[in-house]
């Protein structure tokens, strides 16, 4: 497989962290297990212990909270490869701004009818600009990225291509002010994750990194992601995402409600995951808690057998072994692990 359980694990944590505020002044680990929105996303004590710990921990650099289009992000650093992570909030519907700025704005206007969320996607380049400029100094960004923003712009917000006029104009100069709030380098190897629209969001920044040539792509991780190109394919900006494809995983969980990662049509590979289906409410089911505590189990069978994490089916294989102990709750993947072992000490195993 192109990226390991492991990774996969540790990527689908970042997109869960992202939920979270971080905007306190405790320890990574406290934050994780601690927020003011987004409860249902909080990390387990032993999750946070274990995305934290010294051989294989993340240092937390930076959060973007949500601003007008409903974009936030999270960027992590690696620890063990210096490599750098940013992960991008997805849909938050139970959030009243949420609804209209993340599911009504983004996932209904924006992926599924103009065929990407171009606004999220502006704010998050701008974003990615201002953690390379270096702390307080002014954000650079080169005609081509320019003249991309304005296509972006110009889509988004409907305005007349041929004269778009002084609302363009004024966001040229707005964003011609920004000012750089981190160190990240630019020959640092930058991965991209997010779950849900997220993904989405994450796989269009970085598209637009690649193709502007600001940086360094590393891996790109999805999550029940929809993918591009919408009902009406209304948007005239040239960006492609194709060119990053060998970059891109997309994992799906197959068990659960799909309607999402349906939406559009998606670059790179993609696999599915086995999932608990609710009984109760299948939206559960999309939720990235449930994905990330699979993978956990997943990363375990690939600890016990290392050969599945160079194995291209590897991922397939063991989606079958938890295939065959049912999707169902009275069978689920309690059972699949271990007849005496419960689900927490499988996370441990994992780690």
């Amino acid at each position: 497989m192109a990226l390991t359980t492991e990774q996969l694990k540790f990527y689908s944590w970042m997109s869960q962290a992202s939920y979270l505020d971080f905007q306190g002044t405790g320890s990574l680990q406290a934050q994780l297990i601690s927020s003011q929105i987004n409860q249902d996303k909080i990390f387990a004590s032993e999750q946070a212990n274990t995305f934290t710990a010294p051989a294989i921990s993340y240092s937390f650099i930076s959060h973007a909270p949500n601003d007008s289009s409903g974009f936030s992000a999270t960027v992590f650093k690696s620890n063990a490869d210096g490599s750098y992570t940013i992960a991008v909030r997805g849909t938050e519907p139970g959030l009243f701004s949420g609804f209209f700025s993340d599911l009504l704005n983004a996932d209904v206007i924006g992926v599924a009818l103009e065929g990407a969320a171009y606004e999220q996607a502006i704010s998050a380049d701008r974003y990615y600009k201002q953690l390379t400029a270096g702390t307080g100094k002014s954000v650079s960004y080169s005609q081509a990225e320019l003249n991309m923003l304005s296509d972006m712009y110009i889509t988004a917000y409907g305005l007349p291509v041929v004269s778009p006029g002084t609302e363009l104009d004024t966001f040229l100069t707005t964003i011609q002010q920004d000012v750089g709030i981190a160190d990240v380098p630019t020959d640092a190897p930058v991965n991209f994750t997010g779950h849900s629209l997220g993904g989405h969001v994450a796989t269009l920044l970085a598209a637009m990194v690649n193709q502007c040539g600001s940086g360094v792509i590393g891996d790109v991780a999805t999550y029940n992601a929809p993918g591009m190109g919408g009902i009406f394919n209304l948007a005239d900006v040239s960006l492609d995402v194709q060119a990053i494809s060998g970059h891109i995983t997309n994992l799906i969980g197959e068990g659960g409600m799909t309607v999402t990662p349906n939406v559009g049509t998606t670059s790179g590979q993609t696999d599915l995951l086995f999932i608990e289906t609710a009984s109760i409410n299948p939206v559960d089911d999309h939720s990235i808690v449930k994905l990330s505590d699979f993978l956990a189990v997943y990363d375990l069978f690939a600890k016990v057998a290392p050969g599945l994490d160079t194995d291209p089916n590897g991922l397939a294989t063991i989606t079958g072994i938890l295939e065959a102990s049912s999707s169902t709750a009275s069978n689920s993947l309690e059972s699949a692990v271990s007849a005496n072992d419960d689900f927490h000490a499988a996370k441990r195993l994992a780690a």
